[in-house]
């Protein structure tokens, strides 16, 4: 087993099992094989109570499909692997697997939201 490092991801790469989750999303085709097109919401970092749309692009190895089929106009519903920086407050602060549109790496999500998916 490979040592963690400060980062919570391991030597060799990989998460960490305990700080690795998921989060609900909605899934369609991205612009090349094997990338998806990830939306889902995340709370304004100014204004806890208000939700903010965001996007990003994340190889199909980050994502679950949960029900259907991704078609562009059309997404499926899925769950996206995040890691969990902290918690306070009912507050997650999560990293994404690629910088989002419009909060970049890191975004904050109810803490609820957050889900443990057994491999």
């Amino acid at each position: 087993m490979a040592a963690k490092k400060k980062d919570g991801k391991r030597a060799n790469g990989a998460v960490a099992k305990e700080t690795a989750r998921y989060v609900p999303c909605r899934v369609e085709p991205g612009m090349f094989r094997g990338e998806y097109l990830v939306s889902m919401e995340a709370l304004d970092s100014q204004n806890p109570n208000r939700k903010i749309p965001i996007q990003l692009w994340a190889d199909e190895q980050e994502v679950r499909i949960q029900s259907g089929s991704p078609e562009r106009g059309h997404p499926a519903e899925g769950l996206l692997r995040v890691e969990v920086m902290g918690r306070r407050k009912g507050q997650a602060l999560i990293v994404l697997p690629q910088p989002a549109q419009p909060v970049g790496e890191r975004a904050y999500v109810d803490e609820q939201l957050l889900q443990e998916v057994k491999m």
